[in-house]
This record gives C-alpha cells, structure tokens and sequence, in this order.
C-alpha cells in the first residue's frame, strides 16, 4: 500500500511538473520532432490547427475534437490534464499572444486586430488581454512605440 501511494504521488509530481513545463511556451510553435513524447506532439497539433483557422470566429470545440478525432468530452479531458486550460481558453490564449504580436509590429487598430483573430467583440477582447498580460491593448502599442522611439 505504501508503495502504491509513493507511486501516484510521483505520477501526480510528474503531471504537475509537465504541466508547468508548458505553460507559458504553449503558445509557441515548436519545431517537428518524432522523438518528442506524445502530450507535446499532441499539443503541436493541437497549435497547427489553431494557426490555420485562428482569424475564423467559428473555431469551436466540436471543430477541434473533429479535427483530432477525439469527442469533445475527450479533447476536454486532455487538455485540461495537459495545459490546466480548456480547449477554447487554449485557443483565446494562442489569440491573445497574437494579437499583442500584432499590437507591437503593426499600425492596426485594436479592433481590427480582435476582429481580424475571430473576437466577436472589441470590448471583451479587452478585457481579455488586460487580464492575460495585466495591461491594456492600447497601452502595449504605446509602450512598444516608446520603446521605438
């Protein structure tokens, strides 16, 4: 018995430990590997799919588990297991680092870019970028014009 509890709490470190190994590079796309274990080839195409139908506000979750032949429930679970997000705070995620690369390099006004990355709405694209990067959309271009100058 005490070696079963010895090994789940090491399965549970391990899963913590990959979980905060991804977070934060989730979003970035990695480089084709076949050696790489499965959870991050899973997130690659996972990535992949995001990219090709990132502008596209239809992007849902049905989409994503039709695309990786998995049920939604299934690509739910996983995900959560892997990232601790759910697949469209994933998605979102991916989008708002976008969008702020495209804040920074871009003269596109804040909501072309939400528009453009498949927000329905300017004001919660906001509001969602202030609470990921703890600052607002037009604050970035500004800092990033300073930063220029």
């Amino acid at each position: 018995m005490k070696d079963l509890i010895n090994r789940l709490e090491k399965l549970i470190e391990l899963r913590q430990a990959m979980i905060k190994r991804q977070d934060g590079t989730f979003y970035l796309v990695g480089h084709e590997d076949k050696f790489l274990c499965p959870e991050v080839t899973f997130l690659q195409r996972i990535r992949k799919i995001v990219d090709e139908k990132i502008c596209d506000e239809d992007l849902d979750i049905e989409y994503l588990s039709k695309e990786l032949e998995l049920s939604p429930t299934q690509l739910f679970r996983k995900m959560k297991a892997l990232t601790n997000l759910a697949p469209m705070k994933f998605v979102n995620k991916i989008r708002l680092h976008k969008a702020k690369d495209l804040i920074e390099t871009t003269s596109l006004n804040i909501s072309e870019v939400a528009y453009g990355l498949g927000f329905n709405d300017p004001n919660y694209f906001s509001r969602a970028f202030r609470k990921e990067f703890k600052i607002a959309p037009t604050s970035a271009r500004k800092i990033q014009l300073s930063i220029r100058a």
